[in-house]
């Protein structure tokens, strides 16, 4: 299908011309943010406008949300969201310091080159690999040097996707992803070996993104 853009003048609907200018309805970039030495980025700061600008005094830790807090936040916005989906978030630092840029462990969130450099610009692809909200079941049996884990009932394992995260610290499996579920046994295989075999274990669960700086 062939298709020619159009422009709305003065009543007329003529096509588009060297030198029209498209208004791309952006959102506004927002005030300076002067927060020193720690600063943490909330699902709703990067969402609200892709762009954010940093002043502070001195060197900044700049920490960026947990892959729970963004899939929430995406889902509450009614935006489609699937495995692959991303987006691109801009830092312009005013400063003469550096923001160093981090995730915290265990949260699904994996970080790429973070860092900002004094008096700099650059621009983050977020990608998610999970986007399943994050859960919590109990009563799960492990075994010593196995990976495969049982006890699970249909309803948890419904709401499982392989590529989740563990993110609570219990017997090895902390920093884990789900790389089979087995709806007939009742089972889920992590990528590593749970190191103890006990029953009653509780496995908090959450999807995963990358952050990933597209400069040095």
């Amino acid at each position: 299908m062939l298709f020619v853009p159009t422009i709305a003048d003065g009543g007329f609907v003529r096509r588009i011309n060297p030198g029209d200018v498209v208004g791309g309805m952006e959102p506004a970039i927002p005030a300076t943010d002067t927060t020193n030495t720690t600063f943490s980025y909330t699902a709703a700061i990067i969402l609200g406008s892709y762009t954010y600008v940093r002043n502070p005094a001195g060197v900044s830790t700049d920490t960026y949300p947990t892959a729970d807090a963004f899939i929430q936040a995406l889902i509450g916005s009614g935006q489609a969201l699937a495995v692959g989906t991303s987006f691109r978030f801009r830092v312009i630092n005013l400063s003469a310091n550096l923001l160093t840029g981090a995730v915290t462990a265990n949260t699904g969130a994996t970080m790429v080159r973070g860092n900002v450099l004094a008096s700099t610009t650059k621009d983050f692809l977020i990608q998610f690999t999970n986007v399943s909200p994050a859960r919590t079941v109990g009563g799960i049996t492990s075994v010593s040097g196995s990976a495969i884990t049982t006890g699970w009932l249909l309803a948890d394992l419904s709401a499982l996707s392989v590529g989740m995260v563990v993110t609570n610290a219990i017997v090895n499996l902390q920093g884990q992803t789900i790389i089979g579920i087995n709806m007939a046994a009742g089972s889920v295989t992590f990528s590593g070996n749970a190191n103890a075999s006990q029953s009653g274990n509780t496995i908090t669960l959450s999807g995963a993104y990358t952050i990933t700086g597209l400069s040095a």
